[in-house]
């Protein structure tokens, strides 16, 4: 029977009036949002606890002190500009379009990487497409007087001119 009762009161309730317990539930209490249960006893440890009586009344003050800024200034007047205000609406509708425009150094860069290796390709394309030696029999050049050229299609009339020749 001991164990059960600590000085004439049950374990229970001494563990719910303690104030480490009481003082989280102030708030609720004097918001009147605790439920009637718990209100009950919060009122009793009030009733005989100085301590928490004073943080009690620093509660209510503070809750008045809300209720009456609230009533002071019933509408805030906006902040924001419409033009700041339109720019972050299209940041939200827009975020890649955003995101360039905040990184448009980067990506100026990255389009002009782009763009040089594009042209370079292409460049290498032509040269090789318009100006490379043609595929199939090797052409041969043989200079005959001083800087006149003779050129020859085909290997075999090359010997055959080369040995007809003095």
């Amino acid at each position: 029977m001991s164990e059960d009762k600590t000085n004439g009161e049950p374990r229970s309730e001494k563990k719910i009036m303690r104030c480490e317990d009481i003082q989280p539930l102030l708030f609720d209490y004097m918001s009147r949002e605790l439920g009637e249960g718990r209100a009950a006893i919060v009122r009793e440890h009030l009733r005989k606890c100085k301590t928490c009586q004073v943080v009690a009344k620093d509660i209510q003050a503070t809750l008045d002190l809300l209720h009456t800024a609230s009533k002071a200034e019933p509408k805030q007047t906006e902040r924001l500009t419409d033009k700041r205000r339109k720019k972050i609406v299209w940041a939200f509708t827009h975020p890649v379009m955003s995101w360039m425009a905040k990184h448009m150094f980067f990506i100026s860069v990255i389009a002009a990487i782009i763009t040089i290796i594009s042209v370079a390709a292409f460049m290498r394309f032509m040269l090789e497409k318009h100006f490379a030696p043609i595929k199939g029999k090797p052409i041969t050049v043989i200079i005959v007087n001083r800087g006149q050229t003779n050129m020859i299609q085909e290997t075999s009339n090359i010997q055959s001119e080369v040995q007809q020749r003095p």
